[in-house]
């Protein structure tokens, strides 16, 4: 079973249609711009290449990379990415890491860099990672880097290169009301745009702030209703050495209540979310002509992981796959081995586990979902006795949204 499992998220990822394009231009190196249908990637980190077709909702998606492309964004106006050969200062802000160099230390890099601010001064941003580098032009002049980063001094001390500052009050003066926002100006995305566009209307010139269409985080809560088959592999080590094992599969409802964060990212194809939910076994086993053993296992699980949004039909609507870690809490239960003369009870133990799931999302609101848990042990806490207790679960649920 947990070979189906994988093959089956494996072939959803394999499988799933891409996100409905977005109609978008590029214009190649030669200078001839054509009108495409780009893939809406929701780009965290600036991209190196892009995927686009020329019909919105038929034809062979094509790839460009920045040795083909020197500007591409959506026809709306609200992403724009130029090619520039610049240089990039890879420094870290981790204080383990830093450099000792007291000045950046460029490696030269053709990449896209997106448009932040149009005008008679430009603002454009690379992000890599933890990487944050923003870069400036007037007119029609050279791309210049705005440096902001730590470095080491010795072995203890850190001093901070601010000298961005001083660029843009050389470079980008207005009066003395923009000179006293420059001293306290920040080295983020958001004060360098209101900077930037406050010059260019401060100089009248026409200017343009691109304002990219974000996806915004989603809270949700959701019941959870199914049907799971918990199977108990019970062992029992004998006197004589070997292991003596009894298996009860047992099919019961589960229900629970999840809470669900769909990440500010990446079209909210990603989410977190933590569930709380009663599951059970109930079954007894024959051991013999006078042995027996029964189960009683019940528990309070709660799954914690990571789910991975699947968009096939261009909507609000497509699969989705979990990876999950729980931790079943067993409570007033118990497996009872029954003898002619004697009865042990053996009781299970809180212990984690790792499940898969599989689901289908209709409309953003209703979900159905096969989950899987791969096996673990209850009862780990005794030396002579073995569990191996796997799950196999249907379970639908609403999802109600919070914010």
């Amino acid at each position: 079973m947990p070979h189906l499992c994988y093959l089956l998220l494996a072939t959803t990822l394999l499988t799933a249609q891409q996100p409905a394009p977005r109609p978008g231009y590029l214009i190649d190196v030669a200078g001839t711009r054509s009108e495409v249908y780009i893939l809406d990637r929701d780009w965290v980190d600036n991209p190196s290449s892009f995927r686009y077709r020329t019909d919105a909702a038929t034809g062979d998606w094509q790839t460009a990379t920045v040795s083909e492309v020197s500007e591409f964004g959506y026809t709306d106006g609200s992403l724009q990415y130029r090619r520039f050969t610049v240089g990039i200062d890879r420094s870290s802000e981790q204080p383990k890491l830093l450099s000792t160099a007291a000045v950046p230390q460029y490696v030269e890099a053709t990449v896209f860099l997106e448009l932040l601010v149009e005008g008679p001064a430009e603002l454009y941003a690379y992000t890599e990672g933890n990487l944050r580098r923003f870069y400036y032009r007037r007119g029609t002049g050279n791309l210049q880097p705005l440096v902001s980063r730590a470095y080491r001094v010795g072995s203890v001390g850190i001093q901070r290169d601010n000298s961005f500052r001083g660029t843009l009050r050389r470079e980008l003066s207005c009066g003395p009301p923009q000179d006293a926002r420059l001293a306290e100006l920040r080295y983020e995305r958001a004060p360098l745009v209101r900077c930037f566009t406050a010059y260019n209307d401060c100089v009248g010139g026409a200017s343009r702030t691109l304002e990219r269409r974000t996806a915004r985080g989603r809270l949700s809560i959701a019941p959870r209703i199914g049907v799971e088959r918990g199977t108990i592999i019970f062992g029992e080590v004998t006197p004589f050495g070997t292991t003596l094992a009894s298996e009860v599969t047992d099919y019961r409802p589960r229900y629970g209540l999840e809470v669900e964060y769909q990440l500010p990212f990446a079209n909210n194809r990603w989410a977190v979310f933590a569930e709380v939910a009663q599951r059970s076994v109930r079954g007894q086993r024959t051991r013999g002509l006078d042995r027996s053993i029964n189960f009683y296992y019940q528990a309070v699980t709660v799954p914690l992981g990571i789910r991975r949004y699947i968009d096939i039909t261009g909507g609000s609507s497509g699969l989705f796959v979990d990876a999950v870690v729980s931790l079943d809490v067993p409570y007033k239960s118990n497996f009872t081995l029954v003898g002619s003369i004697l009865s042990t009870e053996v009781t299970p133990s809180a212990n984690p586990g790792f499940e898969f799931g599989l689901g289908l999302n209709l409309r953003d609101r209703y979900q159905l979902q096969l989950r899987y848990g791969l096996e673990r042990g209850v009862t780990d806490n005794y030396r002579n006795y073995s569990t191996d207790y796997t799950t196999l679960g249907v379970v639908g649920a609403y999802r109600i949204g919070v914010l």
